[in-house]
C-alpha cells in the first residue's frame, strides 16, 4: 500500500523510517542509484530536519519500490534514512529529558536537603531545596554573602578544607554543627566542584543534610557503650577482689590438704618479683639488694600480698602458690 505525500518543496528533505535493517540497506542502495539524489543514514539527522521534512514509514521494501515508480522525473532530492526503533528510542529519551527539565525545579524544592552554589570567591550565589526553619538566617540574608559573613573567621574554618578541595577538583564530605535555641543541629555536607560546559571549575556545589536524629542516636549509643564498659570494669574488679580471698584446696586427704592459689594475676609486677624470690628461700635484705629496693619497700610489698591473700606469714604466702617457675 502506497502512502501519498504532498508535493515536495525544493529544499524539503524526505525522511524514510524503515522497520528492518535489511530493508534499510536495500532502500539505501535503490535511492543511491537514482540521479540527483543525496542519501544520509542518521537518526541524529532525522531530528535536525524533522520540522521541515516529509516523513514516510517503510514497513516493507516493496512499499518503497512502488512509491519510487509513482514519482515523476526525479528532481534533486535529499533522503534521510533511519530505523523506526532508533527514532522511537530517541523520542523516548527526548521526552524523558524534557520531563526531567520540567520536574527538576519541583524536585529540588521538595527536597529536605539544602543545596548551595558558591562562586570561586566562595560567595553564595544560588540556593535550592528546603530552607530549614531552624536556620539562624533568612534566605534573603544569605544570598551574595561570603561564608565568613555568616560564620565568622573561626566558624568558617570547618568549611575551608572541603571548599578548597572542591576548587581543586576533588569531592569530599564533612560534619559540622550549628547552634540553635532548641539544641545543636548536626549537618552532613558534601562538597563538589561546579564545572562549566568546557570543564572549567567555576565554583562549588554544597549539599547539606540534617543528620541531628541520627547523630543523637549515635551519641546515645556511645554513652550506653561507655556505661556498659564501666559496669564490666566494676565486675572485673569485683571478681579480682573475690579471687584474692579464695582458698582453693589442692586434692588431698582430709585435713592434711594444703591450700594453694593457682594465679597471681591480681599481684603487681613488683609483688610477683618479690614472691618469686621468697619462694627461692631468699631473705628480705637480699631480695632488696637484687631488686634495687630498700628493705622497707620490700616489706611493704610483702604486707600488700598478705592483705590481698589473707595470710599472715611469709611461709603461708609461699604455700598458697604452685611451683615458683609458674609464677610470672
Amino acid at each position: 500500500m502506497t502512502k501519498r505525500h504532498p508535493k515536495q518543496k525544493a529544499d524539503q528533505p524526505i525522511v524514510l523510517l524503515f522497520h528492518s535493517e535489511d530493508d534499510l540497506v536495500v532502500g539505501e542502495r535503490l535511492l543511491s542509484a537514482r540521479p540527483a539524489t543525496t542519501v544520509f543514514r542518521s537518526s541524529a539527522a532525522v531530528r535536525d530536519v524533522a520540522a521541515r521534512a516529509q516523513v514516510m514509514r517503510v514497513r516493507h521494501i516493496e512499499q518503497l519500490r512502488a512509491w519510487l515508480k509513482l514519482r515523476r522525473e526525479p528532481t534533486p532530492t535529499t533522503f534521510v534514512l533511519a530505523l523506526t526503533s532508533e527514532i522511537d528510542l530517541d523520542n523516548r529519551v527526548t521526552a524523558a529529558l524534557d520531563s526531567m527539565k520540567v520536574g527538576l525545579p519541583h524536585l529540588l524544592a521538595s527536597s529536605r536537603d539544602q543545596i548551595f552554589v558558591l562562586d570561586r570567591d566562595q560567595r553564595i550565589v544560588a540556593f535550592f531545596g528546603h530552607w530549614p526553619k531552624e536556620a539562624p538566617w533568612a534566605l534573603k540574608d544569605v544570598l551574595g554573602k561570603h561564608k565568613r559573613d555568616l560564620f565568622g573567621p573561626e566558624g568558617s574554618m570547618v568549611h575551608d578544607a572541603a571548599i578548597q578541595r572542591a576548587l581543586h577538583g576533588d569531592d569530599s564530605s564533612y560534619e559540622w554543627t550549628v547552634a540553635h535555641k532548641t539544641g545543636p543541629v548536626h549537618l552532613l555536607t558534601a562538597a563538589s566542584p561546579l564545572r562549566s560546559s568546557d570543564g572549567e571549575i567555576t565554583g562549588v556545589l554544597l549539599i547539606s543534610r540534617n543528620i541531628t536524629p541520627l547523630k543523637l542516636e549515635q551519641l546515645a549509643l556511645e554513652q550506653s557503650l561507655k556505661e556498659r564498659t564501666n559496669q564490666l570494669l566494676d565486675v572485673e574488679l569485683g571478681v579480682k577482689h573475690i579471687a584474692a580471698r579464695l582458698r582453693p584446696f589442692a586434692p588431698g586427704a582430709g585435713d592434711a590438704a594444703t591450700p594453694r592459689l593457682h594465679a597471681t594475676a591480681f599481684l603487681s609486677r613488683r609483688e610477683r618479683d618479690v614472691l618469686t624470690l621468697l619462694r627461692r628461700g631468699i631473705r628480705l635484705k637480699s631480695i632488696a639488694q637484687k631488686l634495687g629496693l630498700s628493705v622497707e619497700t620490700v616489706r611493704r610489698h610483702v604486707k600488700a600480698m598478705f592483705r590481698k591473700t589473707g595470710v599472715h606469714s611469709q611461709d603461708a604466702l609461699v604455700q598458697l602458690f604452685e611451683d615458683p617457675n609458674k609464677v610470672t
